[in-house]
């Protein structure tokens, strides 16, 4: 995407991240709207966050 990551925050789950580590990213510390909706509108009120995990298979973790 243009301005890099969709989302404002990103919640890892112990695999390249600590479990439960939350990762700030620029959109938030910028205060750029958000690319993770359709509408415009919803980007620019909205917060973007990203639970790392493959949910199909795993329960969100205890630290997530």
């Amino acid at each position: 995407m243009e301005n890099g990551l969709a989302y404002d925050f990103v919640i890892g789950n112990g695999n390249g991240m600590r479990d439960g580590e939350i990762a700030v990213g620029r959109r938030w510390i910028r205060q750029l709207d958000g690319g993770h909706l359709a509408s415009e509108e919803q980007n620019k009120v909205a917060i973007g966050i990203c639970l790392v995990g493959n949910f199909d298979k795993h329960q969100p973790t205890r630290g997530q």
